[in-house]
């Protein structure tokens, strides 16, 4: 079994899909009640929410986020959801949760991706780091990343 903590840094994400499904449906599951997708089962989901520079955003917002199963070969959870700030503005939204493989095989890998709109000097981050429940070890982390033109420093614009 293996905890995943999702940590949102965002000045301006967009992602945008139907989903009959919530995080709000998954706060407090457990193993025996999660979302099933494939071989694996997601639950016991749990919400924090820092902002600043006027940023009005909660674990109440975060429980409207639609989810969805990514379905084979590599099973998984898409989080539907539009977060948007201006100016000097930040959300930053932890999101952990527990994966189990239904079959008792030992889960190999964790992947990670986004489709960000950011603007101006603003960037939008997505880390995840997988915990082996039985030893509390860290044992794998990924990253994903979209900064705003106005950041584009080492590169001609564009």
């Amino acid at each position: 079994m293996k905890k995943f903590l999702l940590m949102f840094a965002v000045a301006v994400m967009t992602v945008s899909m139907a989903s009959a499904t919530t995080i709000g449906d998954l706060i407090g599951t457990d193993a025996s009640n999660g979302f099933v997708v494939g071989d694996k089962v997601f639950y016991g989901f749990e919400c924090a929410v820092t902002t600043g520079g006027g940023a009005n955003y909660s674990c109440a917002n975060v429980n409207s986020w639609g989810v969805s199963a990514i379905n084979g070969p590599d099973y998984g959870l898409n989080f539907v959801t539009n977060l948007t700030v201006q100016g000097n503005s930040f959300i930053d939204v932890d999101l952990s949760f527990y994966v189990k493989s239904l079959a008792g095989s030992t889960i190999t890998g964790i992947g990670l991706g986004f489709t960000p709109s950011v603007a101006g000097s603003g960037y939008a981050k997505i880390a995840e780091t997988a915990i082996d429940q039985s030893d509390l070890n860290n044992t794998g982390t990924a990253l994903v990343q979209k900064l705003g033109p106005a950041n584009d420093l080492t590169d001609p614009p564009g």
